[in-house]
C-alpha cells in the first residue's frame, strides 16, 4: 500500500525518483540553507546520494519521513501534573 505523502510527493514531482535539496526543503517546509547545513553538519535523518556532484533526497525515503513525523504528530498528549514519582528533586532544596 502506497503512503499518502509519497502520492502527494509523486503527484507533485510526477515521474521523480529523487527530490534536489531546494524540492526537498519544500516538502518539509524548512529552509533550503537549512537543510543544507543540516546535511553539511550530517545531522539530516534522511539519507541522500551524490550524482554528477549534486546532493538528492530519495523520494521514498523523504515519503518514509513525512509519513514518521505525523505518526509522531498524532500521538495524544498526556495531560494533567506529573506524578510525584516521576519528578526528582534536582536543586537538593529543604
Amino acid at each position: 500500500m502506497k503512503s499518502i505523502s509519497l502520492s502527494i510527493l509523486e503527484g507533485q514531482y510526477p515521474g521523480a525518483v529523487f527530490l534536489r535539496v531546494k524540492e526537498a526543503a519544500r516538502a518539509l517546509g524548512m529552509c533550503e540553507r537549512t537543510l543544507r547545513n543540516e546535511l553539511s553538519r550530517k545531522t539530516f535523518p534522511i539519507s541522500t546520494v551524490k550524482l554528477k556532484g549534486k546532493r538528492l533526497i530519495p523520494i521514498v525515503e523523504l515519503a518514509k519521513f513525512l509519513d514518521t513525523l505525523h505518526k509522531d504528530a498524532t500521538k495524544p498528549i498526556k495531560k494533567g501534573r506529573p506524578r510525584s514519582g516521576s519528578i526528582r528533586n534536582v536543586g537538593g532544596g529543604v
